[in-house]
């Protein structure tokens, strides 16, 4: 989880909780351990990206050490009108809901350049 988080301060007992139950379901570890550092974009149909007429902004922690950085840009650059934010304190989707403010001000800043 500190590959994730970057800030252990950050992990309460219920996150923590959230993640030991996610993480320990049946398959998963093995799934995701696989899967996720070493996605290769080349190999995923993200064609339904291209359609997306919607501003997007992806947000992405830049101290994330399990989901490389990189891949919020690459990710980005799927989508039309998609800009890619760099945040240090950025939290993960788990915890995002518990940190609306930190993540506010990425999005209004992002909007203003």
């Amino acid at each position: 989880m500190r590959n994730v988080y970057g800030d252990p301060s950050k992990i309460d007992a219920a996150t923590l909780r959230r993640y030991v139950d996610f993480f320990y379901g049946e398959g998963t570890r093995a799934a995701i351990g696989k899967k996720v550092p070493t996605l290769d974009f080349s190999e995923v149909d993200t064609d339904v990206l291209k359609t997306l007429d919607v501003p997007a902004l992806v947000l992405w922690d830049a101290r994330n050490r399990w989901i490389p950085t990189a891949h919020a840009a690459e990710f980005a650059s799927r989508i039309p009108r998609a800009k890619s934010v760099m945040d240090a304190g950025a939290h993960p989707p788990p915890s995002r809901r518990n940190s609306p403010h930190r993540n506010l001000a990425s999005i209004t800043s992002s909007s203003h350049r």
